[in-house]
């Protein structure tokens, strides 16, 4: 899954269809009052057709600046997305759509609850560096040290039965936020 970035406003022309990386939540509850947005930020349209889909990665921080609440769908021309975050658990079979309602999030260890806007409360875990965390350029050399029959740095089991996200980290990239900590 790609990240997709919705906007309250109009960006401009979009370069691909959302609905051609969207997940069919047709099963889902809505929230009451689910964020409805205007505009949307898509990847490149050869990586949006090579993906099983897309999952949102706005925010809103509440009225101090501090992010405290993600939301688990986004509302965009009469379709239900869903965030990220929820497109790799419903992925990987954690949550099922009938699970994902306006009240809560069933999934195979209980239910989280969800606010009447469809916003989950984080719950942060840790300081930086709390969950692993290996730079591309280690999985890419990796990857080339076993193409040439090496044993590589990063052995492949690392990643078996995990689901990983990359993104940025570098502070040009706005993926820093204020938190409770």
């Amino acid at each position: 899954y790609l990240a997709a970035v919705f906007h309250r406003e109009a960006v401009g022309r979009e370069m691909a269809s959302p609905a051609s990386g969207a997940l069919d939540l047709r099963a889902v509850q809505s929230p009451l009052t689910p964020p409805r947005y205007e505009g949307i930020t898509l990847p490149l349209p050869e990586l949006l057709a090579a993906a099983n889909g897309i999952g949102g990665i706005s925010v809103d921080p509440d009225e101090d600046g501090i992010l405290r609440r993600v939301s688990t769908t986004f509302s965009y021309q009469g379709r239900l997305y869903p965030s990220l975050s929820l497109a790799a658990a419903l992925a990987d079979g954690t949550v099922n759509p009938p699970g994902i309602r306006a009240i809560d999030v069933q999934n195979r260890r209980g239910v989280v609850p969800l606010d009447d806007d469809g916003m989950i409360l984080l719950r942060w875990r840790g300081g930086a560096q709390t969950f692993a965390y290996v730079p591309a350029w280690r999985v890419l050399r990796s990857y080339g040290q076993i193409v040439r029959g090496e044993t590589p740095e990063i052995p492949p089991e690392t990643f078996r039965d995990k689901v990983g996200f990359i993104g940025a980290t570098v502070s040009g990239a706005f993926e820093f936020r204020s938190t409770p900590f």
